[in-house]
């Protein structure tokens, strides 16, 4: 039973996956509802005293050099909201202290997350796709109508005016 345990942490997980995961966790563990993650810089690691998120992403299988870009990640689009204890922290890159899950987050991963965005693009990107072949093909049928169009009118005219003796022979 050991060995399908393993066998399931090795399964390699789709950065959307982990992005979620990420989120799940935030929205889920920690204080009011939100995970709080401390960062010691004296010990350089995480707090250990508390279930954390780099836990968490480690027991399903994520690498540790993924951790930071998870959270990075996730910060940029604003599903969490970073915390330094100070400015000078913040500016010589390293990572924040804290890490909260915001509102926008909690509704994000409650919609679906970053695996039912995909999805959703996807489609789009089918339908898409589907629309500009169909404008093609009209766009296509509406040239070749036009250019029969041209062709009648211009035997009308070659007829009328009498250009030619093909046109004023064809009645």
């Amino acid at each position: 039973m050991l060995k399908n345990k393993e066998k399931m942490k090795k399964v390699e997980l789709m950065p959307e996956n982990k992005l979620d995961e990420a989120l799940k966790f935030l929205a889920t563990h920690g204080q009011k509802g939100g995970s709080f993650d401390y960062y010691d810089k004296e010990k350089a690691e995480w707090n250990k005293d508390e279930e954390y998120l780099f836990k968490h992403l480690k027991s399903i299988g994520v690498e540790k050099h993924e951790f930071m870009p998870i959270v990075y990640h996730l910060i940029e689009d604003k599903y969490v909201e970073p915390n330094w204890q100070s400015p000078d922290t913040k500016e010589s890159g390293n990572p924040p202290n804290q890490i909260k899950i915001t509102f926008k987050g909690k509704v994000f991963i409650n919609e679906g997350g970053y695996i039912t965005q995909k999805a959703t693009n996807l489609s789009n990107k089918k339908r898409i796709e589907s629309l500009e072949h169909k404008n093609l093909v009209l766009t296509r049928l509406i040239a070749f109508g036009t250019i029969i169009a041209a062709l009648y009118y211009a035997n009308e005219l070659c007829k009328f005016y009498k250009w030619c003796e093909f046109c004023s022979s064809v009645n």
